[in-house]
């Protein structure tokens, strides 16, 4: 059996600060490779009770330190790392538990303990119709007109961020267009939607008094190539609900 020797770690103080060196079996090891190693043998000393990287670490200790528990936080198969976006899609649609630990994808489980994903084509085929339902068809928010008792603005908002957090999350970029105008990312695409919803609403209401509520459904378009997710919110279709 291979013997491991345990990573030792060295402040030493120099006229330009605090130096830290690493030795393995009494030999000094390479920074980088020290700063790796020591992290994954201390991990879970370091990891509990602290949910962040303890301050007591260099800098560059607690970016090792970070990475290792990103990758730790990684679904599996066979040991390789799964498309985030994947996993986002299939957690937002419910059918991924976000309260399950594990991260082996078949090991992961339903509320009733069977087997979500008995083999990874089944995972696969998950994906893809998640993706389609996604991708090729609408989603709608509502927002209400002021005194409108209905649904508001903060919960018809909601739906949106959700889908536009699965998307940044796993990794594709987002891209919300409007009368020439483009917004970046998640935030700045959620900013566009909400100003757009409330632009129109308050138009419909001035128009006619008796809207109590308007109904958006938005269309997404992707280019799996590029993962560019485009919302042309030029396109929307926009119902409005009048008061009895």
């Amino acid at each position: 059996m291979k013997k491991t020797y345990q990573i030792k770690r060295t402040e030493v103080q120099t006229k330009k600060g605090t130096r830290v060196y690493y030795f393995q079996d009494g030999k000094r090891i390479k920074d980088s490779v020290g700063r790796r190693k020591y992290v994954k043998q201390n991990y879970q000393r370091l990891d509990k009770p602290y949910s962040k990287a303890p301050k007591n670490l260099t800098a560059d200790e607690i970016k090792s330190f970070n990475r290792s528990k990103a990758q730790k936080e990684l679904y599996r198969y066979k040991g390789k790392p799964v498309d985030r976006f994947m996993v986002e899609l299939l957690k937002g649609r419910g059918l991924i538990r976000r309260d399950d630990k594990e991260r082996n994808i078949l090991k992961l489980t339903n509320q009733d303990g069977s087997r979500t994903f008995t083999n990874y084509g089944r995972f696969e085929q998950a994906f893809e119709i998640a993706k389609d339902a996604m991708f090729n068809s609408s989603f709608e928010s509502q927002m209400g007109a002021e005194g409108y008792r209905g649904r508001v603005e903060k919960e018809s908002i909601m739906s949106i961020a959700e889908t536009l957090q699965n998307i940044t999350k796993g990794g594709w970029n987002l891209e919300v267009v409007s009368e020439g105008q483009v917004a970046y990312g998640y935030e700045g695409g959620l900013d566009m939607i909400r100003s757009f919803e409330e632009n129109q609403t308050d138009r419909l209401v001035n128009e006619k008094s008796n809207v109590a509520a308007v109904r958006f459904r938005y269309t997404l378009e992707y280019d799996p190539k590029s993962k560019i997710v485009t919302i042309f919110l030029d396109d929307t279709r926009i119902e409005e609900m009048q008061s009895i």
